[in-house]
């Protein structure tokens, strides 16, 4: 599917997000609009300690950081910083999402931010299962190969999703024939 902003990007289908913008669920959201500034402050905030976060315990498992440092100990104060601030950061990208969805989900980097955080997300499932590659089966001992693999691929993915919503911010101009037209002021008047 084509975007407004590229012939090539791939974006959420134009039906849907119409659909979910006159939604009785967006519209009760757009109503809270004294609230968009204190949620994207929440969302970039919350975004920062997360990634804060996930950097620490990334850079441990790849043995770049804090090598005296047992990572289960580290695990023990960075998780419910990284937990909280997803949290945080998750439920204001969903209200910020419906606040307008239309052209938050036309930008050409929003659906590969999507799919990202998805691949992210499942990266931190499996490395969390304790029979696999766990926390909990490592402890303080040394790091095997799937654990380093693991910090590698999570600080790739999360930085993707980090790239993308900075790629959405800045995305212009609107493709030539694409653009939303303005009433003229003289209809206005």
């Amino acid at each position: 599917m084509h975007g407004v902003y590229s012939d090539t990007a791939l974006v959420l289908p134009s039906d849907w997000l119409v659909w979910l913008a006159t939604s009785s669920v967006r519209l009760a959201v757009y109503r809270l609009q004294g609230w968009h500034g204190p949620l994207r402050l929440l969302h970039v905030g919350g975004t920062a300690a997360f990634f804060g976060a996930i950097v620490l315990l990334d850079l441990r498992l790849l043995g770049l950081l804090g090598r005296d440092i047992a990572l289960d100990a580290l695990a023990r104060v960075v998780l419910p910083i990284t937990h909280a601030s997803f949290a945080v950061t998750m439920l204001s990208g969903v209200l910020l999402f419906l606040y307008d969805p239309i052209q938050t989900g036309s930008h050409s980097w929003f659906l590969p931010k999507l799919v990202l955080l998805g691949a992210a997300m499942a990266n931190a499932a499996a490395f969390s299962v304790p029979r696999r590659i766990g926390l909990r089966r490592i402890g303080g001992g040394t790091l095997t190969r799937h654990a380093r693999l693991a910090g590698a691929l999570s600080l790739i993915l999360w930085t993707g999703v980090i790239a993308s919503a900075t790629a959405n911010h800045e995305e212009r101009p609107l493709l030539r024939g694409r653009s939303i037209s303005r009433p003229s002021l003289q209809t206005l008047e």
